[in-house]
């Protein structure tokens, strides 16, 4: 860190951050973030943290844009006076598919016959994978028949992609007659520009999640003019306003124990009486909220603009070059003196071994006090400090932690930073 500027766009999507998190956002030289929600959170949370701005993704507005509803609902043999509500979301936890379910069929119920006929929920997303089993959904909230999913077929001959109410995870192709269709997953899904004729076949969006670091799905359907409906909490509480979209009211906020974080649940009353609210807009009030979206998006999440913030911030950094610095090497101490008090041993060994006096009552610090005092931690995949963790005496993966393994947790980081800097000390010799 000596010989860069490190600048650090995490995205926030839920509060409290973490230990951990906090201890990297304040290490940054410029903290960014995905969204205003998530940049007011910041500095909230990290005061002592240089905290430039939300640094929003955006949307191709040319790519993503308003296209002949007809005609696009006419491709994919969708009739033009269905009234469909859609979402784009990954098939996870904390995409919110059964209370997304459950909402439209309280929809149905409150409408008017007529609507509820030609009303049907679009899902673009994936099954299986790491969330929900949406058969079971659609069997327990009885809408099989009135939920339509994407499907693209892998025949690479054919690369055909339709609109079928669910049909399994595998089916057969409409256009080849091969059972080479599969809803879409992050590793087989569609172009950008079949994903705006999607967005386009729509009447509203929603979003129905329990956080979001940005939701670039928001951004993009409001770009094609689509309304859209989200949970107001994490970013898409400030996105949603941006897009000039619908704020679900949450219902209640509950503490996840995997994260330590509030997420939150909407409320369905308020998702549902907006829905119908929506519904109820003449011909014209429901134009213009459509070109609300799209100028929301154009104005707030334009690439063009977010590239210039960029070359503003890059710009603003004065060049240093330090790379000629010396060299940051140090031989460890392996000859502990006998210490009784493990903070005092701690500081000697972050004096003596890892060679950085100043981390003492660091956040690493801290940490691996905490871990020596309790005698175990749990095995981490790379360095000892990307593990935040509670302990728990219960938990089958935890493994002691002593003072021996102090000491070799940081010998393995001092002779990290050696090897490096040898490395970069050659690098310069040769040039």
């Amino acid at each position: 860190r000596r010989l860069y500027k490190y600048i650090y766009m995490p995205t926030v999507d839920s509060e409290p951050q973490s230990d951990q998190s906090l201890y990297e956002f304040t290490d940054a030289d410029y903290l960014l973030s995905y969204s205003d929600w998530g940049g007011e959170l910041l500095k909230k949370q990290c005061k002592n943290a240089n905290y430039i701005g939300a640094f929003s993704p955006g949307a191709d507005i040319q790519t993503f844009q308003p296209m002949d509803k007809k005609k696009i609902r006419a491709k994919y043999d969708i009739n033009d006076n269905l009234f469909i509500i859609g979402t784009v979301m990954r098939n996870q936890k904390r995409k919110l598919f059964p209370e997304l379910f459950h909402s439209f069929a309280q929809f149905l119920k409150n409408i008017p016959s007529e609507l509820a006929e030609r009303s049907f929920l679009f899902c673009h997303t994936s099954y299986p994978d790491i969330g929900w089993d949406i058969p079971k959904l659609l069997i327990k909230s009885e809408l099989s028949n009135k939920v339509v999913f994407t499907y693209v077929c892998r025949n690479q001959q054919c690369n055909n992609i339709f609109i079928s109410p669910f049909m399994d995870s595998k089916t057969i192709c409409h256009k080849c007659g091969q059972c080479s269709a599969f809803l879409p997953n992050t590793q087989h899904g569609v172009s950008r520009e079949v994903l705006a004729e999607l967005y386009n076949i729509m009447d509203v969006y929603a979003q129905i999640s329990i956080a979001e670091g940005f939701g670039v799905p928001l951004v993009e359907s409001a770009a094609c003019g689509i309304p859209v409906f989200s949970t107001d909490y994490s970013a898409m509480h400030s996105v949603v306003r941006q897009i000039n979209g619908y704020p679900i009211n949450v219902d209640r906020m509950y503490c996840e124990v995997e994260t330590g974080f509030y997420r939150a649940y909407p409320s369905e009353k308020d998702f549902v009486d907006k829905l119908i609210k929506y519904c109820n807009l003449s011909d014209m009030a429901k134009k213009k909220k459509q070109q609300d979206a799209r100028n929301g998006a154009i104005k707030h999440f334009n690439w063009d603009n977010i590239a210039k913030k960029w070359e503003s911030l890059l710009d603003s950094i004065e060049h240093i070059d330090c790379w000629k610095n010396q060299p940051d090497l140090f031989q460890p101490n392996t000859n502990i003196p006998q210490i009784e008090n493990n903070d005092h041993f701690m500081q000697w060994c972050f004096a003596n071994i890892l060679g950085k006096s100043h981390l003492i009552n660091s956040y690493i610090y801290l940490k691996m006090l905490r871990d020596l005092n309790y005698g175990m931690t749990k095995p981490t995949a790379g360095s000892y400090i990307h593990n935040d963790h509670a302990i728990s005496f219960t938990v089958p993966d935890s493994r002691p932690f002593g003072r021996n393994e102090v000491v070799q947790e940081l010998l393995n980081m001092r002779n990290n930073i050696n090897q490096w800097e040898q490395i970069r000390m050659q690098n310069m010799e040769n040039k």
